[in-house]
């Protein structure tokens, strides 16, 4: 059972993130940020998270193992 102070972690290949982001729209319950680009991108991205104000975190394997 997924209440709305649940988070979601996706890890997907690099190539495969546009489209990770584009159904995850499509479900239209979930919110969205990917966490890929500059630094500032990033930071906005994890910012959304943890502000209540997303629900799923998607990057790749390589960001992931790099910066976590």
């Amino acid at each position: 059972l997924i209440d709305s102070r649940s988070k979601f972690l996706v890890l997907a290949p690099v190539s495969t993130l546009e489209q990770w982001s584009a159904e995850a729209s499509k479900w239209g319950h979930l919110r969205c940020s990917t966490y890929h680009g500059n630094r500032s991108q990033k930071k906005a991205a994890l910012a959304n998270v943890i502000s209540e104000r997303g629900d799923v975190l998607l990057t790749s394997y390589e960001t992931f193992e790099r910066e976590c």
